[in-house]
């Protein structure tokens, strides 16, 4: 890039983006200032509701378009690609900071999302991003949106995952890199939004239900099968099996000593649940379950099934508790396709990696989600790898 493309590049496409199309519009239209009402935000949701859906559609119109037509411009000058999209990433400045308005604007999203857009059509008319992954990407969209329906939700599952595809199959072109620098931003506005509107803050009854540390460290069971696979198999079961025999072993020793196991109970509330004041913990059930398919089953599909347990569960328990209205047997239908969901994320990234066909991984991913929703009289945290895990099996082998 020559010193003048970079010159005109950051000052036109700053300059492009400055112009607040919401506050405008505000000010033209209802005689008010957008960034005072409503959210505060000078953007098209904000415009929407305060101003009118017209104003609205004309806003997204307008900023959508900034940081692609700035792009274009640049081009037209002569200067290289990497200068266009410097033009939009300066038009997405521009948006956030005008220097009018004491640079106070907006988010930068709509501009942001007109310039990944665009850079999505190039992708797919060079066919460096398969429709295959777009329409997984679509079918992400479909399940988060119909159980949450807030866009922050649907932006902070499928943005990151949308960056992932696109490192997984997308060659290292300028188009590529700068489609994840923009997906990383609007992740970012989602995740800034996600918090400050408390779209994920669960209720204190229900953040009660949960033991938080234990939910957390649920990947580091990945610990197991990346033994296995890189320090071999001694290592890898080894490890698993004397981590669950401690489990196990220290649940018969409480379990065998009725005073001292109520005195453990409250002493290490922490730790245990109330329902597991007479049976084994669902920690014992969740290392034995890995300990199973880690000896029982090919290192590939263990992967497989130890990533449902880890992943599809957390999905299923925190949007079921979340979001879940609809009860599906001693669970919730919300709770249920979320965890589906994010199995077949788990399918789709990982089965690839492993070398497991698809077709079985998809069938692991249904098994392992019933094994959790359906009243088995079995711990899930039990029965789905082992469940998913024989799917396979069977599907591969027999």
């Amino acid at each position: 890039m020559s010193a003048g493309c970079v010159i005109l590049a950051l000052a036109g496409g700053y300059l492009l983006g400055s112009f607040s199309t919401a506050y405008w519009v505000g000010r033209w239209v209802a005689g008010v200032d957008v960034r005072q009402l409503g959210d505060g935000n000078a953007g098209t949701v904000n415009t929407y509701r305060v101003v009118g859906p017209l104003p609205g559609v004309a806003v997204a119109v307008v900023d959508l378009s900034k940081g692609v037509l700035a792009l274009l411009l640049v081009r037209a000058a002569g200067c290289g690609l990497w200068s266009g999209y410097l033009a939009g990433f300066a038009a997405v400045a521009g948006h956030i900071f005008p220097f009018y308005l004491r640079f106070r604007g907006g988010q930068g999203a709509a501009t942001a999302t007109g310039l990944l857009l665009y850079t999505l059509a190039v992708l797919m008319l060079r066919g460096w991003f398969p429709w295959g992954d777009l329409a997984f990407l679509a079918w992400v969209v479909v399940v988060f949106g119909l159980v949450s329906r807030k866009g922050e939700v649907i932006g902070a599952v499928v943005l990151p995952l949308f960056a992932v595809l696109l490192g997984l199959h997308a060659p290292r072109e300028p188009e590529v890199l700068a489609a994840v620098a923009l997906l990383g931003f609007l992740f970012c506005v989602q995740l800034r939004n996600l918090f400050l509107r408390k779209v994920l803050t669960l209720r204190p009854d229900l953040r009660d239900r949960v033991k938080w540390w234990r939910f957390g460290l649920r990947p580091a069971a990945l610990a197991f099968p990346a033994a296995q696979q890189w320090l071999g198999p001694q290592v890898g079961v080894g490890l698993v099996s004397g981590v669950t025999l401690a489990a196990v072993a220290g649940d018969i020793w409480r379990l065998s000593r009725r005073g001292w196991n109520q005195e453990t109970l409250g002493r290490l509330a922490a730790i245990f649940k109330e329902k597991e004041a007479g049976r084994f913990s669902s920690i014992s059930m969740f290392l034995l379950s890995c300990a199973v398919v880690l000896i029982a089953f090919p290192l590939s599909v263990a992967w497989l099934a130890i990533c449902y347990l880890i992943f599809g569960d957390m999905f299923a328990k925190f949007f079921g508790l979340q979001y879940g209205k609809t009860r599906f047997f001693h669970k919730t239908l919300e709770g249920t396709i979320s965890g589906f969901a994010g199995n077949t994320i788990v399918a789709y990234l990982v089965a690839p990696a492993v070398g497991v066909p698809l077709g079985p991984a998809l069938a692991g991913a249904l098994a392992a989600s019933l094994a959790e929703a359906l009243p088995l009289g079995v711990d899930d945290n039990l029965s789905m790898a082992i469940v998913a895990a024989a799917t396979m099996y069977g599907l591969l082998f027999l």
